[in-house]
């Protein structure tokens, strides 16, 4: 086995715990709605009722005193504060259930993994521009399961992050601190830098790697950003492949970083990650030693899939939507699976 079942005990705190947050990423929407302030100003003696919507002072009449605009000041009022206290709540009860997180050994992603996500997905501009890939995306789908993979499939000292740059960001309406992914980084993690002969790539002090990806372009001729800052942020690598990622559906997740507090991770469909995972190990070019740990993953997941997600099923609808490529390499193993299953045979590695 690749994998070990979760016990009852984690099982239910992982629950808990997802449950939780996904409670305050609500509550935390409905809080949007109460942003900024209302108050009453005079004007040529008579009251009026403003809706701030920052500390400058900038905002909108909403009309002179009345039992109308009483009732709209008092019912603001008042539901921002429940609002607030419900939130503050929530966050208590996250910060009192990590430390059984903790206990239960189910804090399995790199704090610095969680906290770089985190300040991605702060910035509203960015939250449907990345998609984790590579080995880290394991952590989502074990919890999808309720597994732990070996850690000799877990073992990575790097995030792969996916940028679709199709997406244009629009900077004007983004907060001022987006100007590159590296002051991002860097807010995660001041020793963050780039790597001088790796355009893509930043680095820690303890030695955690980020990569920016991106598709190769469609068509090859076409010209796209490389970077969402200037010529000193990380320009993402092309790299074949892609594409076939961006074009599927995502998940979103709940895992539970090192510290025991969760974050929401956006991943590929399992099954388009098993299959491009198949694919890079048949790849001639490839890096032998990543080969091998690709068609490793990859056979983890479909054990995985076809055991415990049945939800994501390799049926008929499915294959006839992936790209031939994918198709044939994930059609091919699963064929192999099913015989070796028919003549008795254990699959090896499983």
């Amino acid at each position: 086995m690749k994998y070990n079942d979760l016990d009852n005990n984690s099982r239910r705190i992982l629950v808990d715990s997802s449950q939780l947050y996904e409670s305050l990423l609500e509550t935390q929407k409905e809080q949007l709605r109460f942003q900024g302030s209302m108050v009453w100003k005079r004007v040529s003696e008579k009251e009026y009722l403003y809706k701030l919507r920052n500390r400058k002072g900038h905002g909108s009449s909403l009309g002179p005193r009345s039992p109308e605009t009483e009732s709209i000041y008092e019912d603001f009022i008042e539901k921002k504060q429940a609002v607030n206290e419900h939130v503050n709540t929530l966050k208590t009860g996250i910060a009192r259930q990590a430390k059984f997180c903790m206990a239960a050994g189910i804090n399995r992603v790199p704090k610095v993994a969680a906290d770089i996500w985190r300040v991605l997905m702060a910035e509203k501009e960015l939250r449907h521009k990345f998609i984790i890939v590579g080995t880290h995306a394991l952590y989502a789908y074990e919890n999808m399961a309720g597994v732990h993979f070996d850690t000799e499939l877990l073992a990575t000292n790097d995030i792969d992050l996916l940028w679709n740059s199709r997406k244009k960001i629009n900077i004007a309406a983004a907060s001022k601190d987006i100007y590159s992914i590296m002051s991002l980084l860097q807010k995660a993690d001041k020793s963050f830098s780039r790597f001088e002969n790796k355009h893509y790539a930043a680095v820690n002090k303890t030695g955690f790697i980020v990569e920016l990806i991106k598709p190769l372009p469609n068509p090859p001729m076409k010209t796209e950003s490389m970077s969402i800052g200037g010529r000193d942020d990380l320009q993402a690598s092309e790299i074949e492949g892609l594409n076939w990622i961006l074009s599927a559906s995502n998940e979103d997740v709940v895992v539970i970083s090192e510290d025991g507090f969760p974050v929401s991770w956006v991943v590929p469909d399992p099954r388009i990650f098993s299959a491009h995972k198949l694919w890079l190990s048949k790849k001639e070019d490839r890096n032998p030693v990543k080969k091998v740990r690709d068609f490793a993953q990859a056979k983890a997941m479909i054990n995985l899939i076809q055991n415990y997600l049945e939800d994501y099923p390799f049926d008929n609808a499915f294959m006839k939507n992936l790209p031939d490529t994918l198709n044939d390499v994930l059609k091919a193993e699963l064929e192999q699976n099913d015989d070796k299953k028919d003549i008795g045979d254990e699959v090896p590695g499983f």
